[in-house]
Parts: structure tokens; C-alpha cells; sequence
């Protein structure tokens, strides 16, 4: 190949040369390299025998219609019958039944011999699975899915099918075109230092992306301005508005309470979905400042597992909060702290963190006996749940850990009182029992029960 300053291509246009390229102004890079031949293997031409077959297959279907010479059914006569008979009687039988459907669905008599002598001729099939094969491989070299052109899957295996052939027929270009880009950047720009990369697409289902990126934040990959930049939202705010619907967080600013503080109105709490948010500022009535067990004190795992972990005091966000703290104690992120925002359903807060969250038996106390009796790390999400007046659920969620036999609530929510570790049963229920209507749930973290 000539080197510059001498010409390596020539552009021909309608046979005559137009262009001369040196090697430094034109990439020559084949995509399919092939060892015997200096050009490369395009889509086009790996199915060029593949389109010849479905072409003739096309005018085979197509001469379905419009040639042969095959009738549907071959019928025997008495072999004593001439020419003139069998045509004489094709005559009469045609026009018999032809052009008259409800005469075809009567019985008829006819001599013995033509009744016992019946052919039926069948045409082969005008499609099969050979012609889906065709379109597999046709789709395949084009990187494309051929579920359109096949038969019908279940949902499961056509994701499955669809993320094939995406791997298997996009990856390659994908490694082709990151060279073509990473030699013009070195040789065109000089600029060795720089590498092209793909970024991949984000996952548009909303819960995966909202898992994925929790994952990604409890470990310390992303930080959360990185990804509210990933959702196209600024980098500083609270996050998007509550969800639309059932709202499940929030008492009303007049919901009533009793002497110690404990909510006293709500329907009959059952176990379906509803928004866990928070405890909320009730103006002129406060909740109790959070007690103190006599016998245990917080360790110091626990505060540090609270302190700082909610810093907008966001009352929307106890699934965040917990979701932070449950990170500190495993020691995934001891840095993960919870913004605030926005409200998260049960059955959603259960996805995230893979666990089922079923009633307690024994209520708060029931949850405080498991967490105890399970030793050193047990770790329990609780959820306590009621109807407000207008039969919407509210409610709250809490870790609930075991650090050497010391039971802790780890509470990230400042009702007024700052937040902090209540390390006894009794303290708890006074702090989350919302009244005889209230419904607790637990979601056994470790161990998994």
C-alpha cells in the first residue's frame, strides 16, 4: 500500500478515476475480514443464497395459485368406460355441484366401483418451519430480532430472544466501531490518551432502575447526585413529587392523638399495598421524646448507623432511611445516607430488599422476640400500618438490629425529638403503636427465615 505522500485508493465514479486518497486520509476496515480475499464480508452478501431460496420458495407459493395441473381428489370409473363416458360424466358432475356449496353437502349414489376408488391428492405444505430458518438467518446477519417473523412465544422467551440477538448480533459492531473511532482519535488527532467506550443503556423499566440504582448508591459506585444526572434531574432537590393515588405517609394536619401521643383514629389496617413514608409534624402536638431503656444502652454501631443518615430530615422517606441504615450495618457503605423523597409501597419496598414482609405475631413485641432470640447481626425489617379516615394506608418502616444481644430500633426520622435507637419493646410501642387498629409486619433480613 503507497504511503504519503503517494495516493493508496482511488475513487472510480461511472469508470473513470475521480479521487486519489493517501493512507492517512481514508480507513480501509472491513468489518468481516475474511483470510483469503482483501475485502471484507458484508450482511448482504452472507445472505445472498439464503434470499435466493426464500425468492424461489415465494414463486413456488405463488405458482400455488396460478399453475399445476393437480386437481383436489382423483376418482376411479369402471374400467369398461371410454373417452366419450368419463367426459360425458365429468360434464354431468360438474355441473352437478359446481358454483352450488350447499349441493356439495349432500350425499350422492354413484355406481360401486367409482365409490371404492377414491384418491385424495394433498399439496405440501406452502409454509414451514424451513422458511422461519430463512428469516433467523436473514434477522441474525442484520442484528435484528425475528420475533415478528416466527411463531408466538411467551413473553419470557421472547425477552430472551430479543436480548440475543442484541448480544450477538450488535456486540460485534459495536467492537468494530470503537476501533474505527479509538485509530482516529490516535492517528487522526494524535490524541493517544483517549479511548472511545459505549454507555450503556439504562434499563428502561422504572422499579429494575430504581434497584439498580439503590444497589449502586448502598455500595458507594454512584453517588446520589450521579444519579439523579443519570434520571436528567439536577443535581440538588428532593426528589420528584409523592406518588399520585393512594398517598400512604401522611396523617392530615388535625389527626387526633391520644395522652401519650399515639394516633387514635383508622379503619380496620388489612395486608394490602400502600406508601410507606414516615412519621409527620403535627403542630401543637408533638410525639414523645424517644425513650431510654434502663437496662440497654445503644452501642455504638447503632448511633452511628443513624447519625447523619436522614441530613434534609425528610419525613417521606423511611424506605431510603432504612435502606441507608441496613447498608452501614452490613458494612456495604458506611457512608449511605437517605434523601428525601419519594414515598415508597410496600410490595415495592419487598422488591428492593428481597424479602417478604408478613403480620408479626405478637405485634412490636413479636418483632423485638425474633430479632433477640435470632443473636449477634439478626437484622428485621418492621412496618407498622393503619387507614386513616379517608381509608388511605399510612405508615412507617424501621430497621430493627441485634449487636451482641443489645435490641434496637434505628430510628432516622426527627418527629421533633431527634432521631435515635430505642433498645426495648416497651419503648417501641409506645413510639409506633398507632392504636388497636394497627398492623405490623416484619421482613426477616438475616437471618432469612
Amino acid at each position: 500500500m503507497g504511503q504519503p505522500p503517494y495516493p493508496a485508493y482511488q475513487q472510480i465514479l461511472k469508470g473513470l478515476p475521480a479521487v486519489d486518497y493517501k493512507a492517512d486520509e481514508l480507513y480501509y476496515l472491513p468489518r468481516n475480514v475474511r483470510s483469503h480475499r482483501v475485502y471484507g464480508y458484508s450482511p448482504v452478501e452472507q445472505v445472498v443464497m439464503t434470499v435466493n431460496i426464500a425468492l424461489r420458495r415465494q414463486m413456488h407459493q405463488l405458482q400455488y395459485y396460478t399453475e399445476g395441473n393437480v386437481p383436489e381428489a382423483l376418482i376411479g370409473v369402471p374400467e369398461t368406460w371410454t373417452p366419450d363416458q368419463i367426459g360425458q360424466f365429468q360434464a354431468y358432475w360438474d355441473a352437478l355441484l359446481e358454483g352450488d356449496s350447499a349441493q356439495r353437502r349432500h350425499a350422492r349414489f354413484v355406481p360401486a366401483t367409482i365409490s371404492k376408488s377414491f384418491v385424495q391428492t394433498k399439496e405440501a405444505g406452502l409454509k414451514d418451519d424451513y422458511d422461519e430458518w430463512l428469516a433467523r438467518i436473514v434477522c441474525f446477519a442484520f442484528s435484528i430480532s425475528p420475533q415478528a417473523l416466527v411463531k408466538a412465544m411467551n413473553r419470557a422467551t421472547a425477552e430472551t430472544a430479543h436480548d440475543q440477538a442484541l448480544q450477538e448480533g450488535l456486540l460485534p459492531l459495536m467492537r468494530w466501531v470503537k476501533e474505527l473511532v479509538d485509530r482516529a482519535l490516535r492517528e487522526g488527532f494524535g490524541w493517544g490518551d483517549l479511548e472511545f467506550a459505549w454507555q450503556e443503556a439504562n434499563e428502561v423499566d422504572p422499579l429494575t432502575q430504581a434497584k439498580i440504582a439503590q444497589v449502586y448508591l448502598a455500595a458507594g459506585v454512584l453517588t446520589a447526585a450521579e444519579v439523579r444526572a443519570s434520571l436528567g434531574l439536577g443535581a440538588e432537590g428532593k426528589g420528584g413529587a409523592a406518588n399520585a393515588g393512594r398517598p400512604f405517609g401522611k396523617y392530615s394536619e388535625d389527626q387526633p392523638r391520644d395522652d401519650h401521643g399515639r394516633w387514635t383514629s383508622g379503619d380496620d389496617a388489612g395486608v394490602d399495598d400502600g406508601k410507606l413514608g414516615g412519621g409527620n409534624k403535627i403542630e401543637g402536638n408533638m410525639p414523645p421524646p424517644l425513650p431510654r431503656a434502663s437496662d440497654n444502652k445503644p452501642t455504638e454501631k447503632m448511633q452511628q448507623a443513624v447519625a447523619g443518615v436522614n441530613p434534609e430530615n425528610g419525613h417521606d422517606n423511611c424506605v431510603q432511611i432504612a435502606t441507608a441504615v441496613v447498608a452501614r450495618l452490613n458494612g456495604s457503605n458506611v457512608d449511605a445516607y437517605a434523601e428525601n423523597g419519594p414515598m415508597i409501597g410496600v410490595h415495592d419496598a419487598e422488591k428492593i430488599f428481597d424479602v417478604d414482609m408478613n403480620v408479626a405475631k405478637g405485634g412490636i413485641q413479636g418483632v423485638y422476640d425474633w430479632v433477640k432470640n435470632s443473636g449477634d447481626g439478626a437484622t428485621a425489617l418492621m412496618t407498622v400500618m393503619v387507614k386513616d379516615e379517608d381509608g388511605n394506608l399510612v405508615g412507617h418502616i424501621v430497621t430493627v438490629y441485634n449487636d451482641h444481644g443489645v435490641v434496637g430500633f434505628l430510628e432516622g426520622q426527627d418527629w421533633g425529638d431527634g432521631v435515635g435507637v430505642l433498645t426495648n419493646a416497651k419503648s417501641a410501642i409506645r413510639r409506633y403503636d398507632m392504636g388497636p387498629k394497627t398492623v405490623v409486619r416484619i421482613g426477616k433480613l438475616v437471618p432469612r427465615r
